[in-house]
């Protein structure tokens, strides 16, 4: 799990979905879905509001989804091989994944790895 902390700022009218697409607008990163709110392990309704659920200054929310694809492909050897041929290894990741966590799913799933491997 992801554990990051960001200073959203918005009136007490908004959505908890427009509270989460402002977070996302300022992490500069799409809204995945799906994806849930908690508060204090409450899970929140996305049409339901901040003063609703009486949020405060200083409240965190905890923004959580699932894992979702990204393409990895291996460039070892590039001038033996043509671009085209080198297809893309899909691979499930999620937010808390770091560049070692993603090399070593990418040396599991894809059965490679010679100890030498960098991530480019």
């Amino acid at each position: 799990r992801a554990s990051l902390e960001v200073d959203v700022q918005v009136p007490d009218f908004w959505t908890i979905e427009e509270t989460i697409a402002e977070y996302c607008k300022q992490e500069k990163h799409d809204a995945f879905t799906p994806y849930q709110v908690f508060h204090e392990g409450m899970d929140l309704h996305f049409e339901q509001t901040v003063y609703n659920y009486q949020l405060r200054q200083n409240t965190t929310l905890h923004y959580e989804k699932e894992q979702y694809m990204i393409n990895v492909r291996d460039d070892e050897g590039l001038a033996e091989y043509d671009a085209k041929e080198r297809q893309p290894f899909n691979l499930r990741v999620g937010d808390e994944f770091t560049v070692r966590d993603v090399r070593s799913a990418f040396n599991v799933e894809s059965e490679t790895h010679d100890g030498n491997d960098r991530l480019l």
